[in-house]
């Protein structure tokens, strides 16, 4: 079974190479998947959680 753990440093791992996606850049301020956030906030978010969570749970 895989862990959380693993399944998140496979996203941490992805995330670079999909903020340097050119479809995300020719959408930036389009919307997304999610209706309460434009492709700019969601690719944020993830950021934010890839470089803010781990810090946090080392608390």
């Amino acid at each position: 079974m895989t862990s959380v753990r693993n399944l998140f440093l496979d996203v941490a791992a992805s995330l670079p190479a999909l903020l340097r996606d050119p479809a995300i850049a020719a959408s930036w301020n389009a919307a997304s998947a999610l209706a309460e956030f434009p492709v700019n906030g969601l690719s944020g978010h993830l950021a934010w959680q890839v470089t803010n969570v781990p810090p946090l749970l080392a608390e």
